[in-house]
């Protein structure tokens, strides 16, 4: 089959909806697209970690493009495969375990779903092998992670007919959705230039309940003039939530290879992130954002030599401004017992908070500044709770 041909299959199977035994028993649920099996050529890899220092349920089950169990054959070195569709084991803490699919049943793709009981680290990739040398090469391998779901996603556009970044190189790129929720999914996908400004094109996506749609993008938008190469990105925005798996093909007469994209929900890009680092444990070295808001900061409390530690930052606040700090540290699993208190431009402590929930160690505190000028959050912790383990995120929001 030609390549592309191929692709165009791959992408019209890869996902389909989470069906099967309900996941209200399991904490986490991980849904892998694109598993691709047999064919003597394609051949799929899972990896899990169990992160935890308790022992961890997982149930892994393979459903075709129809939703149908499918019995694939899944091996690993540690003796958890066989030929079947759903298999459960027990990770003990810090264990992992490697699956991949045997290439030796006709080529088929479809999805997988994994359930634990509590979360785990999950990777995949798939590759396409060639097992005519002696000995077999790997061709190619384009690795994915869990696939999210969301309303609006944004994807990188590339289509270059005639060549890419280098000379006879051309590039497509195709997506797959699939729509996992009980109501129809009304799509526009929008089509804009690398330099911006209005669209180039727009399309409406139909999904069905229960469906997928797949296409490359030089199919999809058939009303654009790529010329030689041409490169953007993707909007995608749906009245229900989709989920969206997006692939780069790139040949020319010495290459064939496929690659997994980034493709992000638009709305983990709403709030910008700051990184704790160390060291920010003075006013000196308060760890300074450029006020755009608002801000989400991931942090540990530990000092570099695993000591207490108190982590400073720095904002600027307008007279009137009331800058608003909301804390997660118990609520995702942290020991941490935080304490955040706010100072102001001369360095004079205007508030803080502990404990604001009954029930829950993460503080929530606001504060209207009287003057302009630098003001910092200084975050500490309490009964001897700092600690590698003891991480944290901050949302932080000024408004009027």
């Amino acid at each position: 089959m030609n390549p592309r041909n191929l692709t165009m299959l791959l992408l019209a199977v890869g996902l389909a909806v989470a069906m099967g035994a309900p996941a209200s028993a399991y904490s986490s649920t991980y849904i892998i697209p694109h598993v691709v099996d047999g064919g003597y050529i394609y051949g799929t890899e899972i990896w899990i970690h169990n992160v935890q220092s308790t022992p961890n349920d997982v149930v892994i089950s393979f459903f075709d493009d129809n939703g149908y169990t499918w019995d694939i054959d899944l091996r690993s070195r540690e003796g958890l495969g066989g030929h079947q569709s759903v298999f459960s084991f027990v990770l003990q803490p810090y264990q992992s375990v490697f699956f991949f699919t045997g290439c030796v049943d006709p080529l088929k793709v479809g999805w997988a779903r994994i359930l634990s009981f509590q979360p785990v680290n999950v990777s995949a990739s798939f590759t396409f092998y060639d097992f005519n040398p002696d000995p077999p090469k790997s061709v190619w391998t384009a690795g994915i992670l869990p696939s999210p779901v969301a309303t609006q996603f944004t994807f990188a556009a590339n289509v270059s007919p005639v060549e890419d970044v280098t000379e006879a190189t051309k590039v497509d790129m195709g997506f797959a959705i699939v729509n996992p929720g009980d109501e129809d999914a009304h799509i526009t996908a929008t089509l804009i230039p690398a330099a911006g400004g209005a669209a180039v094109s727009t399309q409406t996506i139909e999904v069905p309940a229960g469906c997928h749609y797949s296409r490359f993008l030089s199919d999809l938008f058939n009303d654009v003039t790529w010329g030689t190469r041409w490169h953007g990105i993707v909007r995608l925005s749906s009245n229900v939530n989709v989920a969206v798996t997006a692939l780069k093909h790139v040949w020319n007469d010495n290459t064939d290879v496929y690659s997994a994209l980034a493709v992000q929900p638009d709305s983990t890009l709403r709030c910008n992130i700051l990184y704790d680092r160390e060291d920010n444990d003075s006013f000196a070295d308060a760890q300074g954002y450029p006020d755009r808001w608002p801000v989400e900061i991931v942090g540990t409390v530990n000092s570099p030599a695993d000591g207490t530690d108190s982590d400073y930052f720095s904002f600027y606040l307008d007279s009137g401004q009331t800058i608003y700090a909301f804390l997660l540290a118990d609520i995702i699993g942290s020991p941490l017992d935080s304490i955040i208190t706010f100072y102001d431009p001369g360095q004079v402590v205007v508030g803080g908070a502990n404990t604001s929930i009954t029930g829950l160690l993460d503080p929530i505190y606001w504060y209207t500044a009287t003057t302009s000028g630098i003001h910092y959050i200084v975050v500490t912790s309490t009964g001897g709770t700092h600690g590698r383990e003891s991480f944290y995120r901050m949302f932080v929001e000024a408004k009027w």
